[in-house]
């Protein structure tokens, strides 16, 4: 699996449009954060999902989305970015289960119903 940032707009917004984008931001929005978002792809370079962090009440949150049944790629791409970014408190807001599984199996502690928080080092 490859990290990197946007190689192809187009295939970043064919697979936003793929998935439920209900409690996402405009992908414009996403692709303007330049430096905070990653993307993810197989060896061959097929995208196979997005994370992006972004502030908000003056915290740094992670969000994302992917292909389906992608899971052992998503826990690197998580822990990637997260050791990144290892000297900060990174928050996650999710109502969806198969998130919140992924955000426990990354280390990420559960602080409220949808609230996530991992620690810094």
């Amino acid at each position: 699996m490859i990290i990197d940032h946007c190689r192809d707009e187009k295939e970043f917004y064919s697979l936003y449009n793929s998935i439920d984008n209900s409690n996402l931001p405009y992908p414009k929005d996403i692709l303007a954060l330049k430096d905070y978002c990653f993307c993810f792809y197989s060896d061959e370079g097929k995208l196979l999902g997005v994370i992006y962090l972004e502030g908000k009440d003056d915290k740094t949150y992670l969000s994302g989305f992917s292909i389906r049944k992608n899971y052992k790629n998503i826990l690197t791409a998580i822990n990637s970015v997260c050791n990144y970014f290892s000297d900060d408190d990174i928050y996650s807001e999710t109502p969806h289960q198969h998130a919140k599984l992924m955000l426990k199996k990354c280390g990420f502690e559960q602080i409220k119903e949808n609230l996530f928080i991992k620690r810094s080092k």
